[in-house]
């Protein structure tokens, strides 16, 4: 729709030319002044009304996987305290992540109320009252900003959950603070953080998760390309490298004769066979083994 709307933006536009040239009088001009000025509030209202549904929309997957999320975490508390495990930090830490969900669910329902209503457009998106639609805006861009803003915090408590929980597992690393992991090994790492990557790897499969949108990629050699529903990369049959940098990423290699080296803050679970050395920044040097793979792992 908004191509279809735009379209005709344009078509007004080339009218426009003829009307130009023909013109004589100043009476002639003002009228043609008038028109590009309602031409160009269409197409800035109307663009703005566009992008913010689009950014609105892609918070539904962003909702789905986090609350799939959470089940998962809740399913590893569960079965740490069968382990008889003190599970305390993590069931605050949980207990603060969905608050933070519930918060981004609330504005963002919110949004979708205004969006529905969509007043100052008609159906299709077109610009039917001036005042009215930047009044909606600017509604829907606060609650969408709080959304955000929800989201961002969840997913740095999620940072949080995660390293913890790699307390009670092999294979884990935390770099709580900023440190360097190097890892060689065939098998499965996961790795979340403020982080840059450097990653190689044969027949494996690459996925990078970009929550804060901010990640440059760099990958060369083979791999199909795809882009799930929530905005995570996805490169099937990857053999060559990588190189990844972002503020809040989590990044998934499974494969064979991975080589990896990283720098940032975050944590790290190796998983198969293989060693790994993990240094923070003034910290003591830890090198250690890979976790056995499991079943689960390997699916």
């Amino acid at each position: 729709m908004a191509s279809e709307n735009f379209e005709e933006y344009i078509n007004n536009l080339e009218d426009l030319k003829g009307d130009v040239e023909s013109a004589e009088t100043m009476e002639d001009f003002q009228a043609i002044v008038k028109e590009l000025r309602d031409i160009w509030q269409h197409i800035h209202t109307e663009s703005r009304y566009f992008v913010m549904g689009t950014v609105n929309n892609k918070v539904d997957a962003f909702l789905e996987r986090s609350e799939s999320i959470a089940e998962r975490i809740q399913d590893e508390i569960d079965r740490l305290n069968a382990a008889g495990e003190d599970t305390t930090k993590l069931e605050r830490l949980l207990d603060d992540y969905n608050d933070a969900l519930n918060e981004a669910i609330a504005s963002h329902e919110n949004a979708n109320e205004l969006f529905g209503e969509h007043t100052g457009f008609n159906d299709v998106g077109q610009l039917t009252n001036v005042v009215e639609a930047t009044q909606f805006l600017r509604e829907a861009n606060l609650q969408i900003r709080d959304a955000n803003q929800a989201l961002r915090e969840a997913n740095s408590i999620l940072r949080d959950i995660f390293a913890e929980l790699k307390q009670h597992r092999p294979g884990s690393v935390d770099l709580r603070v900023t440190g360097t992991l190097t890892a060689s090994g065939n098998g499965k790492v996961t790795i979340s953080g403020d982080m840059d990557i450097e990653v190689s790897a044969k027949s494996g499969v690459l996925t990078i998760a970009d929550y804060d949108v901010d990640a440059e990629i760099e990958v060369t050699g083979n791999g199909t390309r795809t882009e799930m529903n929530d905005g995570t990369v996805k490169y099937s049959g990857f053999d060559g490298t990588a190189t990844i940098s972002g503020s809040s990423i989590t990044v998934t290699i499974n494969g064979d004769d991975i080589e990896l080296t990283a720098e940032g803050s975050g944590s790290a679970v190796l998983k198969g066979n293989g060693t790994y050395t993990a240094t923070p920044d003034g910290g003591q040097t830890m090198k250690s083994n890979w976790a056995p793979m499991t079943g689960v792992d390997e699916a």
